[in-house]
Parts: structure tokens; sequence; C-alpha cells
């Protein structure tokens, strides 16, 4: 398996790659049509259904941790979902709570509340556990209780097959 470095030294200005399987969007509108590589950064590429074109959708680069490149196909995976350790089990236990401050702010439409949860998790450098957003790759569900971890291959989002100009 090579390796994100090696994927963009592969990449060059012409070549196309085709958007063979998307189980997250099986009906996307590419899916089996060539996309030319208009411009390459460090961060991702430009890809367009014209050669010639001069606009483009922009593909990111995933993490070198979401992804697997072999030969002349590209896998692109979802973060992985897991259990919380025992350090953010108990920062989540210990989350500061007050029951009569909330009802205050709901009946004075203030934040107090809030912003004390706020200045708790980042106090701790966990702010990825009030589930906002992303914090070095880490974002806390809600829904399912648990962490979605970039570092941790999840289901498959996309593959691609890569035509290489020799």
């Amino acid at each position: 398996m090579k390796t994100l470095s090696q994927l963009k030294r592969d990449l060059s200005l012409g070549a196309f790659v085709i958007l063979t399987d998307s189980p997250t969007m099986p009906n996307h509108k590419y899916l089996n049509t060539p996309r030319y590589i208009i411009k390459i950064q460090s961060n991702g590429v430009i890809l367009s259904p014209d050669a010639k074109g001069t606009k483009g959708s922009f593909m990111v680069f995933p993490k070198a941790s979401l992804m697997e490149y072999e030969n002349d196909t590209l896998k692109i995976f979802n973060p992985g979902l897991r259990d919380l350790t025992v350090e953010e089990k108990q920062i989540m236990d210990n989350c500061p709570r007050d029951k009569e401050q909330e009802d205050i702010d709901i009946k004075t439409d203030t934040s107090v509340m809030y912003h004390r949860i706020v200045a708790y998790f980042d106090g701790l450098n966990a702010g990825y556990l009030r589930g906002r957003c992303s914090e070095r790759g880490m974002r806390y569900d809600h829904d399912t209780g648990k962490v979605w971890d970039e570092t941790i291959e999840g289901t498959l989002d996309r593959v691609y097959k890569i035509n290489f100009i020799l």
C-alpha cells in the first residue's frame, strides 16, 4: 500500500480519475464519469469533466489514516466511531450542571450555563466533547455517546480509479 505522499507525487495535470463506487452517495452525479485533474494543490486537486476546463470541483486529500492507495485505486473512508476513553468518561461525568441556573437561562434568554460548559470543556482541552465541531480530528456524537475519530478507519466513502499520464 502506498502513502498519501506517494499519491500526491503520482498525480499530474491531465490525468483523470473515475469515481467507481460511492456507498454513501449511490446516485453521485459523477459516478463512472472521467474527471480530469486541472489543478493540483498541496491539500487537494480540482477535477473537471472537461480536460481543458478552467473550473471544477475540489477534492480534498483525506487524512492518511482514512485512505488506502494501491496501484491505480484510491479508497477513502469516513472517520470511525469509538467508545469514550476512561478520561473522557470522567470529563463527561463531571460536566457542570445547575438545574436552577438552566431554568433562569430559559426564562431570561441568557446563556450562563452554556458558557460555563464551554469553559469547562475548553479548559480541559476537550472541546470536541461538546459535539458542536471537530477538534484534533475528533467530535462527540450525542446520539450514540461515542466519539468520531479521524485516526480510526470507518465505513467506505468513495473509491476512485486513477488513470495516470505516462
